[in-house]
């Protein structure tokens, strides 16, 4: 079968979507809908679409086109109504993260999609990441020992560039109330999850460092397990994103050994002997995480099986990014 897909949103992250539909051979792209005629048009060139596919009204796409996936790129705010409508069409359901504003938006979609009888899939494609991949699989060989202790740290020289008048691909970053932690939290701890399982408590230390956004660019997280404890460390206000590190690492401590991972995915094992590179750079590129995400969606519809990334289970991920904003604010503990 030939999956055809519609997508609604031309924006930034379309293209990302767009280029990995490209990739899949069990789908195609057969019709793709926004409000701004220009990003349409733009993306149809871009992507081959023909006239005939282009929508600006997403009940009209519904209506007309031949489609059996409903690919939703537009903001937070749009999903309940997009998801509303796409459930009612009968078509399944893959959604941009963050998934919702709120908690209640996010439980009312999953309620929604359950009802009318269509799968619903969160677009987190972080955990497909190279790096992550790696930490995964080893933790999973069995090659550390009893986990005390967590760091994941991600860092980046972004907001204090965000200049008045200076052209972003992303502006409305500048005036979000809810910046960091809500829009890469999601990611981060989802990561986290996918990683360590589900936390029992967390503290957060969140706030601005830029004067040109209005919301949060950098966060603590203090997590908190039954037998360990870890940090998530995040800036988008950090210098060291101007060097050449790599930015984005795991350190895990256990009882025997330690692991710490670039960004790349090098892999290195230190105990009492000494270290040992396990691994070098490992190959893929961002862009890839999105292939690798909507091919598991894709078995997902063919196998009936779960998502990684469902709405269900994306639940529990807005669950700690809110909790961590409640934390900041609070300044206590929050149990989750």
């Amino acid at each position: 079968m030939i999956w055809k897909v519609g997508m609604i949103g031309a924006g930034y992250i379309s293209h990302m979507h767009l280029q990995a539909w490209n990739k899949q051979p069990k789908a195609t792209l057969a019709a793709l809908c926004d409000l701004d005629r220009t990003k349409l048009e733009e993306k149809a060139n871009r992507y081959g679409l023909a006239e005939h596919q282009l929508y600006t009204d997403a009940d009209r796409m519904l209506k007309e086109a031949d489609i059996d996936i409903v690919d939703i790129t537009t903001p937070p705010e749009t999903h309940l109504e997009l998801v509303r409508k796409a459930a009612a069409a009968g078509k399944h359901i893959l959604c941009q993260k963050p998934f919702a504003p709120d908690l209640a938006q996010a439980e009312e979609m999953v309620a929604i999609a359950k009802e009318a009888g269509v799968r619903l899939m969160v677009t987190e494609n972080w955990r497909w990441l190279p790096a992550i991949q790696r930490v995964k699989q080893i933790l999973d060989s069995g090659t550390l020992g009893q986990i005390y202790y967590a760091k994941y740290a991600s860092s980046s020289y972004f907001t204090p560039i965000m200049t008045p008048g200076k052209p972003l691909s992303q502006p409305y970053f500048r005036d979000m109330p809810r910046l960091l932690m809500y829009e890469m939290g999601t990611h981060w701890f989802d990561v986290w999850r996918f990683l360590f399982g589900e936390p029992e408590r967390i503290y957060a230390e969140i706030r601005r460092a830029s004067p040109y956004v209005v919301g949060d660019d950098v966060g603590t997280v203090l997590i908190g397990h039954h037998r360990f404890h870890g940090l998530m460390e995040m800036s988008w206000a950090s210098r060291r994103g101007k060097s050449s590190l790599k930015q984005e690492m795991f350190y895990i401590e256990t009882d025997r050994n330690s692991l710490l991972v670039m960004g790349d995915g090098t892999a290195k094992l230190l105990d009492e002997s000494g270290e040992t590179e396990l691994n070098g750079p490992q190959r893929g590129e961002y862009n890839d995480t999105f292939v690798r995400l909507q091919q598991h969606f894709l078995d997902g519809l063919e196998t009936g099986s779960d998502f990684q990334t469902s709405a269900e289970d994306n639940l529990r991920t807005l669950k700690l990014v809110f909790a961590a904003y409640e934390s900041a604010m609070r300044r206590v503990v929050i149990r989750v």
